[in-house]
């Protein structure tokens, strides 16, 4: 998928998330400093999902595997 793609579907995403949940709580007269820490930390969760790479490649083992051929 492009990276752009990507970018912009999870901020719609993520907006999408954060709306539903302050309206949710709103209706349910929760205060906001109740959840705002659950909202934080899920948008969090989706800048580091942003952030990591789609493959995964141990450093370690590719180090091992180099110094075993040797």
């Amino acid at each position: 998928m492009n990276k752009i793609l990507k970018l912009v579907l999870n901020i719609i995403i993520v907006n999408i998330i954060v709306i539903a949940i302050y309206y949710i709580a709103n209706f349910f007269k929760v205060p906001l400093y109740m959840y705002m820490p659950y909202i934080l930390w899920l948008i969090t969760l989706f800048v580091i999902y942003l952030l990591l790479g789609t493959t995964h490649e141990n450093i370690y083992i590719k180090y091992v595997e180099k110094n075993n051929k040797k």
